[in-house]
């Protein structure tokens, strides 16, 4: 019953988003678009038949670390791409869907997602990018979180400066640039995109810094991103 629910809200909310988008006209032009496809090209990550799923496509692209620093090391962005069932059929988009935690992969939970979604796949693919540090774009591994016991906030602390200066790059900003990386490299233009409990928001912070790859947005369980936390205004920024 939940999975039939979810599927008509999913449903309703993508057509009536739909019916009220207007087509982006004098989009500006990501300057960094063609710089995602040479990169995505040169590290392969062209995508390849799933063992799980022969119809998919199982692949990666490979991203600086840090955007910010221009001699950056790279990291590993892993991604699953389901076609429409009906390949006869004219494609009428993509849906991209992001786990809650943060720390859910998307590709773990691809099953459900493909329950979730059901027949609206018919005439559109999924897409599932796990975010940096999670499933297996370069999963973070700090010992002390796989299974704790005491201290949560002391814990973190230890991941932290495990990790060093390069804490500061698994948020949901980095993962959003990363997410259009993928579209870059897989030339999709502009997607559905659903978020539940945290991915809902990392959604919201993917439509603020790049509205222009939305053709719908589906919130389920969301999060606020403002007033809460006083770091979320930069996240968003």
């Amino acid at each position: 019953m939940r999975s039939r629910l979810a599927t008509a809200l999913v449903a309703t909310a993508l057509l009536s988003s739909a019916l009220g988008a207007t087509p982006a006209s004098g989009r500006a032009t990501d300057p960094l678009r063609d710089r995602d496809r040479q990169t995505a090209q040169r590290h392969a990550g062209v995508g390849h038949g799933c063992n799980f799923a022969p119809r998919a496509r199982c692949g990666h692209i490979r991203v600086a670390l840090d955007r910010r620093t221009p001699r950056s090391r790279e990291i590993r962005i892993a991604y699953e791409l389901y076609p429409r069932r009906m390949h006869q059929r004219p494609l009428l988009g993509t849906i991209v869907a992001v786990e809650g935690g943060p720390g859910y992969s998307m590709t773990g939970s691809r099953a459900y997602y493909r329950d979730l979604f059901g027949p609206l796949l018919d005439r559109r693919q999924l897409l599932l990018v796990d975010n940096r540090g999670t499933g297996k774009s370069e999963p973070i591994r700090c010992r002390q979180l796989q299974s704790y016991q005491g201290s949560y906030v002391r814990a973190v602390g230890r991941c932290g400066r495990q990790l060093g200066n390069s804490s500061d790059v698994y948020g949901s900003a980095f993962a959003a640039r990363d997410l259009v990386s993928v579209l870059n490299h897989l030339g999709i233009d502009q997607v559905d995109l659903y978020g539940d409990s945290y991915g809902t928001f990392f959604s919201q912070t993917f439509a603020v810094r790049h509205p222009e790859r939305l053709r719908t947005l589906i919130l389920d369980s969301a999060y606020f991103v403002a007033g809460t936390d006083p770091w979320y205004s930069d996240t968003n920024r």
